[in-house]
């Protein structure tokens, strides 16, 4: 039997979402920040340490789908209130999505879904177009966890998915 994972992108609301919700909350109490002397109000976290709480999130009662994303950095917008994930990469975006994909292979086929915010967040950092910096990177690191077979019975097919 062959999986099929949905990947959906997310737009800026649903990330305003995500900061003032209680997943975000705990996140910022559960991951050392890295100070920036002078900028206190500054929230930078190493990108790999967050994965470490966010791809561990305590249970809920209700259904929370899996979201990853390639980067964050919204100081263009915000100043120095900004939160901003330092170290991200397209080779450690690409390892939390797979992480994500594989995690989703257990769930009922109408919820092998997985967001990835965003595709033209550019304000905050966070897209996955081609830039100047990594070029098709972001992308390629979506295709390839998309291609990746979940087992060696079970292809993963992309399905519903633009990459």
């Amino acid at each position: 039997m062959a999986f099929t994972v949905s990947v959906i992108t997310i737009i800026g609301s649903m990330a305003s979402f995500f900061l003032n919700s209680p997943s975000m909350r705990f996140f910022i109490t559960s991951v050392p920040r890295i100070p920036i002397p002078g900028k206190e109000p500054l929230q930078v976290y190493n990108y790999s340490d967050a994965w470490s709480v966010l791809g561990n999130l305590e249970p809920v009662s209700y259904r929370r789908y899996e979201t990853v994303f390639p980067s964050w950095d919204n100081s263009p917008r915000v100043g120095d209130k900004a939160v901003i994930m330092h170290n991200a990469t397209p080779a450690a975006y690409g390892e939390q999505l797979r992480r994500a994909i594989a995690k989703v292979q257990s769930e009922p086929k109408d919820h092998r879904i997985v967001f990835i915010n965003a595709w033209n967040e550019w304000a905050e950092g966070c897209h996955l177009e081609p830039d100047t910096r990594h070029g098709l990177a972001y992308l390629e690191a979506t295709k390839t966890a998309l291609q990746q077979r979940v087992d060696a019975r079970s292809p993963m097919l992309m399905s519903e998915a633009a990459v």
